[in-house]
């Protein structure tokens, strides 16, 4: 089931990914009113151990706390991982590969992020955003799921250096392609 606030619980902001679970249950929707009311779609913190997300998101909202430039819809994904420093919890399945696609789960995970998907669609959101850590001695890129000009164009905006990728299946970004 997941939850569904309209603003930043008190003190958010002053948290690291490890303790957000003292005040986030996972698959939390986050709703922030800006002054462009159609909402950017930003997930964070589908693997705990993937903190870039939250960290840019803090300095971002920081930044903004008293005139948002554009409305946002903020997922915060597997808390109970992140607490620990970890991608997932054992028997947890991997919550970026549960996400609608070709696949046909329909285990509870699945049924969530299928009903995450419907909620924040329903929003008609401007863009969806995924951001997760790189593993490795990567460089910092945009990965696409369509070579659409406005997926391209998107993803230039962060980056430079952009990846097309179709799999695997199950991800967010794939789901809200």
């Amino acid at each position: 089931m997941i939850k569904i606030l309209n603003q930043l619980p008190e003190n958010l902001l002053q948290l690291n990914a490890n303790q957000l679970f003292q005040h986030i249950d996972n698959h939390t929707l986050i709703q922030l009113e800006g002054q462009i009311k159609r909402p950017l779609f930003i997930s964070i913190l589908q693997h705990g151990d993937e903190t870039t997300g939250w960290d840019a998101l803090k300095i971002f909202l920081s930044n903004h706390q008293n005139k948002l430039p554009r409305s946002l819809c903020i997922y915060f994904g597997n808390m109970e991982a992140a607490a620990q420093n970890l991608r997932q919890l054992e028997g947890q399945p991997d919550f970026n590969r549960c996400w609608p696609g070709r696949h046909k789960r329909q285990d509870e995970t699945a049924l969530v992020m299928a009903e995450v998907t419907r909620t924040v669609k329903a929003m008609n959101p401007f863009a969806s955003v995924d951001i997760h850590n790189n593993s490795g001695r990567n460089p910092h890129y945009s990965g696409i799921n369509s070579l659409n000009g406005d997926f391209v164009n998107l993803a230039s905006l962060f980056s430079d250096t952009m990846i097309h990728f179709t799999s695997p299946d199950g991800i967010q970004s794939g789901a809200f392609a």
